[in-house]
C-alpha cells in the first residue's frame, strides 16, 4: 500500500492505497454515529496479529465532544479493551456498519477503554476523496465540521 493522506496530530488517521485485482465489497458506513447513543452494543476485531482472529462485544459508555483539527467531534467512548496497536480497527453496531474509527485508548482502574471518532468523520473523509480533494482533505473537513457548533 502506500499513505496518501495522514490527518495532523493529535488524530491517528491515515488513508492508505492499496491496489487489489479484487478487492473485498466496501463496509457500510453508518450514516450518523449520533445512533450510537450510551449502551449501545458495539463490537471490533482488533489486531489479528496480536492473538490471532477474534471479535469484541461491549457497548457504548459514553459521548464526549473533543476538538480536533478537523472540528469538534463528539467521540465515542466504549468498553471495549482497545490496546495500542488496535488504531484503526473499526468499530461496529449490530447491523455490521461502521459506527466508528478506533483511534486511542485510555487504560484506567477498570482495564482499557476505547475511544473512536465517529463515522461522521470517516463520511467527510470518504466524500473528499470521491471529490478527487485527496491533497486538500483537512479543509474539506473544516469546511463539514468547523469548530463550533458541531456536536
Amino acid at each position: 500500500g502506500r499513505v496518501v493522506w495522514t490527518a495532523r496530530p493529535p488524530l491517528d488517521v491515515a488513508l492508505v492505497e492499496i491496489a487489489m485485482e479484487q478487492p473485498p465489497h466496501p463496509i457500510e458506513i453508518a450514516p450518523d454515529a449520533d445512533a450510537a447513543l450510551p449502551d449501545q452494543p458495539v463490537l471490533f476485531i482488533p489486531n489479528p496479529l496480536r492473538h490471532g482472529w477474534m471479535v469484541h462485544r461491549g457497548v457504548v459508555v459514553r459521548r464526549e465532544r473533543h476538538e480536533t483539527p478537523a472540528g469538534v467531534f463528539s467521540l465515542l467512548f466504549t468498553d471495549l479493551p482497545v490496546q495500542p496497536g488496535d488504531s484503526g480497527s473499526g468499530l461496529f453496531d449490530a447491523f455490521g456498519r461502521l459506527v466508528g474509527l478506533n483511534t486511542w485508548t485510555r487504560i484506567g482502574p477498570n482495564g482499557p477503554q476505547g475511544i473512536s471518532l465517529p463515522s461522521d468523520t470517516l463520511r467527510s473523509i470518504a466524500a473528499a476523496v470521491r471529490r478527487g480533494e485527496i491533497d486538500r482533505i483537512d479543509q474539506a473537513l473544516q469546511q463539514e465540521h468547523p469548530s463550533k457548533g458541531h456536536p
